[in-house]
């Protein structure tokens, strides 16, 4: 079970991502923060907690000039404040918002023009961005 509302993004709430290609929110383990230490026989033995990062990838394939711009905005600034999932009335009251402080991974992304116009005639574009958090978490959250 998950929240139902659509990604806020620096405070600016954000249109769903494609259908086809959905959110994708991954927790991927930081070794670079883990702490190890060197056996007499050489093998290194993990002496602390694992460390996991949030990552985040959003992909549009149609917005308009308008909200790509907002949402690039948005990602510009450092840190950028990430919901990947809003409440919504409806959602189980046991459920909660998790926000998370992210930098950009990589380049700061374009909006991409794809040469077509929406019914009301504002031009459209492809925009997709990177994200990650910029703590870690000593385990998944909600994995159980």
């Amino acid at each position: 079970m998950q929240l139902t509302g659509p990604p806020r993004i620096g405070g600016f709430e954000v249109p769903y991502p494609t259908a086809d290609r959905p959110l994708e929110a991954d927790f991927q383990r930081d070794e670079d923060v883990e702490t190890y230490v060197k056996g007499k026989d050489g093998t290194l033995q993990r002496v602390g907690p694992r460390h996991y990062r949030a990552r985040f990838v959003f992909r549009w394939d149609a917005l308009s000039y308008d909200t790509a711009h907002d949402i690039l905005s948005a990602v510009s600034k450092h840190p950028v404040t990430v919901v990947p999932r809003t409440q919504r009335s409806g959602d189980p009251s046991y459920l909660s918002e998790q926000s998370y402080e992210c930098r950009l991974v990589g380049k700061l992304p374009t909006a991409t023009p794809i040469g077509r116009r929406s019914p009301s005639g504002t031009r459209l574009a492809r925009v997709q961005i990177e994200l990650e958090s910029l703590s870690t978490r000593p385990q998944i959250p909600n994995a159980n």
